[in-house]
């Protein structure tokens, strides 16, 4: 072929694939994003708005604003659900009818199964224990300690961070409410928790970290825990995940992240 001459069977295909991918990118930007998230609430981040101490369809909280902002931006429109915690990671890693969740710890099960964000906001883990039965509070100076103990925790929760495998913490409770009657029942001695959500659930007429017969304590050694947003693995998934990293980076380089939390300030207060 001549010099400078152009090679038009492969310049239409790279036209016709560039073509594709812009029609491809608005059809997704046209798309609903279906998000799903903890049905057994988890305030400050995600949880039904209280009119007169009742649960309303609204559904509000930190990371609902920052998806709500991220998106607006980029004129996405989407619908967010509440769900059992399992149907909903479920829910999105088949893809099928949703495709993403707002809120997640990493774990190596949840890296092979969803794109992952960036970290948007982090938690201090800790530990809710019963006063009437251990009011000496529990030995416990470090993670490996918590193993002398019985542990319970909430169904589909990530505490493999905390160094404990499956058989060694009772994850039946479904929420909050049946998580603190097993501590109060003796059924457990401990349950590992993040102090901003026990704070939070203040929100919503559930007073948990000022409960009389219960205590509270940080797990020694542990640094704050980060939190992401998790998608489908498809193509996608992994498009929302660009967006939502490119609007979490906005959000922080501009202070907007900050100005954000600073709404839940008083739910989320750890001095």
């Amino acid at each position: 072929m001549p010099a400078g001459r152009p090679n038009f069977p492969l310049y239409c295909i790279l036209m016709t694939l560039a073509v594709a991918t812009i029609a491809h990118a608005e059809a997704w930007n046209d798309a609903t994003v279906f998000i799903c998230d903890d049905g057994a609430e988890w305030p400050p981040y995600s949880y039904y708005q209280r009119m007169d101490g009742q649960p309303t369809p609204t559904i509000v909280g930190f990371s609902v604003d920052v998806i709500d902002h991220i998106f607006k931006r980029k004129g996405i429109a989407y619908q967010l659900s509440l769900l059992p915690w399992k149907r909903c990671m479920r829910e999105v890693a088949e893809g099928k009818r949703y495709h993403m969740f707002l809120s997640g710890g990493r774990n190596p099960e949840r890296d092979r199964t969803y794109y992952i964000s960036e970290a948007y906001y982090q938690m201090h883990p800790g530990y809710l224990y019963s006063k009437k039965y251990h009011p000496n509070g529990l030995a416990i100076a470090g993670r490996e300690d918590l193993k002398k103990y019985r542990v319970c925790g909430i169904h589909g929760y990530n505490y493999i961070v905390f160094g404990l495998s499956e058989n060694e913490i009772d994850t039946g409770s479904r929420d909050y409410d049946s998580l603190v009657k097993k501590l109060l029942n003796d059924r457990c001695d401990l349950s590992i928790d993040r102090l901003e959500i026990l704070v939070g659930f203040r929100a919503i007429g559930k007073d948990f970290i000022n409960h009389a017969d219960l205590g509270y304590q940080t797990i020694p050694g542990e640094a704050n825990e980060p939190f992401h947003m998790m998608f489908t693995k498809n193509a996608f998934g992994r498009h929302l995940k660009q967006i939502v990293d490119e609007g979490v980076r906005e959000l922080k380089q501009s202070g907007d992240l900050e100005a954000i939390m600073g709404k839940y300030k008083l739910l989320v207060n750890t001095d």
